[in-house]
């Protein structure tokens, strides 16, 4: 006797696919004849198994039903906040009757595909390694985790100006490691190498660039899903298409992106910003994912909000965090205090003129620039107050403490030549006087919230030319729904007669009612729902 996951047919021996003659269990029993396996082989031979009732099966153009579809980490990556807890899809298996029928405006928007022809994405993988400025040597570590987001796009675009060979279709980069261009491959090897340099901070940086082919994908997997041959969710093509998409609304320079969340760039005018305190400024925005149903597959769009650093003089920062407009009565113990909230913050100097290189502090000094004092190049000793005196300007606050910023070899700068960064979204808890600030902000009525949604969905431009032959209806989904009817609940009234009490706007009127069963061991809740 055997057990197999797909065991076919009758048979001795065990094995994962085993057939034969004898007994068999499995998921997807196997028809015809097999051999007689015996111990522990593939055993048997023989059998036939459904493949569309083989979770894994998955679906591309040039390949066979049965092929077997590995997402990558950096895939996974993306999967993460896409809200899909199982892989399979639950059919629904009847319909509700109770109540009253209704139509149920959602936040969902048809996507369409083309009809004659599938549309194919080839998958890249991104690997960047730093080149030395002293040797040029490469590196042998792919620093593509550790670039700032802005960067890495700066490489990537500069690589692909170089090395597209007049490629004429699409390509979308996520910000990470993957990189997608339909319908083709950009160039016929599987892997492409080249030396790009690019301006950063205010300075000229050279990388090796390698980018490896890793797969192809196609919206073949949404048919064969919808037309139950797999039971599987493409979440890899999902999320492919979720960053092309991505790309479109990065590439206008409109938005700043955080996963799949995106916020307009505030312009004072018809994008404005929200003071929550403390340094800290609302923005609004929308977040998108693509959600396969019953019917088709669709984008889902809603609002969302976050806070982000008001880019400001580091000074005036400090100010609004401490709440105070005297930094000169500010104690030690505030100053150690605000380096938890300073802590990771990007700045960028002003005393340089245009070289306003960036840094994140890292803390805040003990001692003032007057204090603290350092060994230049040469052996000579300063203080920070007596350097900046002597090699840009005399500071005007120099009992202030410094901020300590870079990486490795402790580094300080006088609060007065920063400057807070913008576009930078607060990553950490707010506080608590701050998240009532936003809860009262984004609090609307479901008209408010609807109009919003139809608006993004307007002004973003989800056209097929721009979107890897996808396009977006603007008209919003609806579903059906039911009313279910409230329970009657059964009471006594003032003179001892027991009556029924429907509900009315969400509550029952219990007033002249009583009920003498409240408490009693037995009852559940003191009343009867008839």
């Amino acid at each position: 006797m055997g057990k197999g996951k797909y065991d076919g047919g009758k048979g001795k021996g065990k094995g994962k696919y085993d057939g034969g003659k004898g007994k068999g269990k499995g998921k997807s029993d196997g028809k015809g004849k097999g051999g007689k396996g015996k111990g522990r082989g593939r055993g048997g031979g023989g059998g036939f198994t459904d493949m569309s009732l083989v979770p894994w099966a998955g679906v591309c153009p040039t390949r066979k039903l049965c092929e077997r579809v590995n997402i990558s980490k950096d895939l996974q990556e993306h999967m993460k906040d896409s809200g899909v807890v199982s892989k399979d899809f639950d059919k629904r298996k009847s319909r509700g009757k109770g109540g009253r029928a209704i139509k149920i405006a959602t936040n969902l928007f048809k996507m369409a595909f083309p009809q004659k022809e599938f549309i194919t994405l080839e998958h890249y993988d991104i690997a960047i390694f730093a080149i030395s400025k002293k040797d040029a040597s490469r590196g042998t570590i792919d620093v593509a985790g550790k670039l700032p987001r802005n960067l890495k796009r700066d490489i990537v675009y500069s690589f692909w100006k170089k090395c597209n060979n007049g490629f004429k279709g699409n390509m979308a980069y996520d910000g990470g490691k993957i990189l997608f261009t339909s319908p083709d491959k950009f160039t016929q090897d599987e892997k492409t190498a080249e030396d790009i340099t690019v301006p950063d901070n205010g300075e000229d940086r050279s990388f090796h660039v390698v980018v490896t082919h890793i797969k192809g994908l196609s919206t073949q997997s949404f048919d064969a899903f919808l037309k139950n041959q797999v039971t599987e969710e493409p979440l890899d093509l999902i999320t492919a298409l979720e960053i092309c998409l991505k790309h479109h609304l990065v590439s206008t320079n409109r938005f700043f992106d955080a996963g799949r969340r995106f916020f307009a760039y505030p312009n004072g005018k018809s994008v404005r910003s929200t003071d929550l305190g403390g340094g800290v400024e609302l923005w609004m925005g929308f977040v998108q994912a693509i959600k396969i149903t019953e019917r088709s597959v669709m984008l889902n769009i809603d609002r969302t909000a976050s806070g982000f650093f008001k880019e400001q003089h580091l000074m005036d920062f400090v100010k609004d965090t401490l709440n105070t407009n005297d930094l000169s009565r500010v104690s030690s113990n505030q100053w150690m205090n605000l380096k938890k909230v300073m802590s990771g913050v990007e700045i960028y100097q002003t005393h340089r003129g245009a070289n306003k290189r960036r840094f994140k502090i890292k803390g805040v000094s003990r001692k003032s620039a007057k204090e603290e004092k350092f060994t230049d190049d040469k052996g000579k000793e300063w203080t920070v107050a007596s350097y900046f005196a002597k090699n840009y300007a005399k500071l005007r606050y120099p009992d202030l403490p410094l901020v300590e910023v870079g990486m490795g070899k402790k580094m300080y700068l006088p609060m007065e030549v920063c400057h807070v960064s913008g576009k930078q979204r607060v990553v950490k808890l707010l506080a608590d006087y701050q998240v009532a600030e936003m809860i009262k902000k984004t609090s609307c009525s479901p008209q408010e919230h609807l109009s919003d949604i139809r608006r993004y969905i307007a002004e973003n431009k989800y056209t097929a030319k721009e979107n890897f032959n996808m396009s977006i209806s603007h008209d919003i989904e609806t579903v059906k729904g039911r009313i279910i009817n409230p329970p009657e609940l059964q009471y006594l009234d003032a003179r001892g007669k027991v009556v029924l009490e429907r509900p009315g706007s969400g509550s029952w009127n219990m007033r002249d009612k009583k009920n003498d069963h409240w408490g009693r061991s037995g009852d559940v809740g003191g009343f009867m729902p008839c």
